[in-house]
């Protein structure tokens, strides 16, 4: 069996505090009375596969505690992040993601949403499959995931959870 399809990706960490100059190193352990420290994180990437040639990007995110909150253990830390990716053969994708727990994490609030024009190649199913039996199916996506959700006891949370997945202008190439 021959495995047609790879892709490489070079992920590229300019470091937590690299647009902010901000102090990212941990309070817990070091004796450091000053409490958690927001994060700012940024990683640029390349990478390569026969269905999109070279791709680039940038994605990161922030992970922070609400103001007042840097030294409340009890709360858990927020974060805000997204991701732009392109490609030489003019595929895209965005896409963002939020967790935010306000001051003791009575609540859970989690949106994550994406589009994008990228390609599938489905190659069928099992070892023997050829690339003559491959199909691509080019179309573009929407997705929107949310949840708002009430802390009931301990780890416990409640509440409704709403998912859209939506593929429209989907265009199938068959081998010839």
């Amino acid at each position: 069996v021959e495995v047609r399809s790879s892709t490489w990706i070079l992920l590229l960490s300019l470091g937590p505090g690299w647009l902010t100059g901000q102090d990212t190193t941990s309070a817990a352990g070091t004796g450091d009375t000053t409490g958690y420290h927001n994060r700012l994180t940024v990683l640029p990437f390349i990478g390569y596969s026969p269905e999109t040639h070279v791709l680039f990007g940038v994605g990161g995110g922030w992970q922070f505690k609400w103001p007042g909150r840097a030294r409340d253990g009890g709360t858990r830390a927020s974060y805000l992040a997204g991701a732009v990716t392109y490609t030489t053969r003019s595929q895209w994708a965005v896409g963002g993601e939020t967790s935010l727990y306000p001051p003791g994490n009575r609540w859970w609030f989690f949106v994550r949403s994406q589009a994008s024009y990228f390609p599938l190649v489905y190659y069928g199913v099992g070892s023997g499959t050829e690339l003559a039996d491959s199909n691509r199916m080019n179309h573009r996506l929407l997705k929107l995931e949310a949840k708002a959700l009430k802390r009931v006891t301990g780890h416990l949370y409640v509440g409704p959870y709403y998912r859209l997945h939506s593929f429209f202008d989907v265009k199938w190439q068959f081998p010839q």
